[in-house]
């Protein structure tokens, strides 16, 4: 389970100097019953078939998660230093929610396989770049997370497009494609017809 992970991260965080720790957890990916402990299997239903059970299990996952990520928030807020989390899963899952079948699939694209949570977390004494805004309802697509970070950390670069920043005041909404030239605003509209 991904808390194996935490000793390791506190150690690191211990460690003098700056530094910049990459997590990859392996989260909500199927067997969702395989992704917790025991002691968090919140979710069950009297209800005996293979939809709930599979629904029920993604949500253990989800709780998992939000618990591994608190822990991870705290060990970077006990350090008491300038730091900053940033957070997003590298894809969504479809579990029943707009069709009717669970995981993900490039033949068979749903929009909650595109939507993912993206979040931050700083300590008040982190630097924030001049032009840093956080705007929660800007449409984004994670291929412009390099720009994002990079302009997050206060990097400057020649390769830096703060036009393509979520955190920057020169942020451009640009069309979100998936799959070959699909517009994901367009193909979500239609699902939900």
């Amino acid at each position: 389970h991904d808390e194996v992970l935490l000793p390791k991260i506190k150690s690191k965080l211990s460690e003098k100097g700056r530094k910049v720790i990459f997590v990859h957890l392996v989260g909500s990916h199927y067997a969702y019953d395989k992704r917790y402990p025991d002691r968090f299997s919140k979710f069950s239903s009297n209800e005996e078939n293979k939809k709930n059970e599979i629904i029920n299990t993604y949500d253990n996952s989800i709780l998992y998660t939000d618990f591994i990520l608190d822990e991870i928030i705290e060990s970077v807020k006990n350090v008491n230093q300038k730091s900053a989390v940033l957070y997003f899963s590298d894809h969504g899952e479809e579990v029943y929610d707009v069709a009717n079948f669970f995981g993900h699939f490039e033949d068979k694209p749903t929009s909650t396989m595109y939507e993912v949570p993206f979040f931050v977390y700083m300590s008040p004494t982190f630097e924030k770049p001049d032009d840093f805004i956080i705007d929660e309802s800007r449409p984004y697509m994670l291929d412009d997370f390099p720009h994002s970070f990079t302009h997050f950390m206060g990097i400057e670069s020649d390769l830096l497009d703060n036009r393509r920043s979520i955190f920057s005041n020169d942020f451009k909404l640009r069309k979100r494609i998936i799959q070959k030239n699909i517009d994901f605003d367009e193909f979500k509209s239609i699902e939900n017809k």
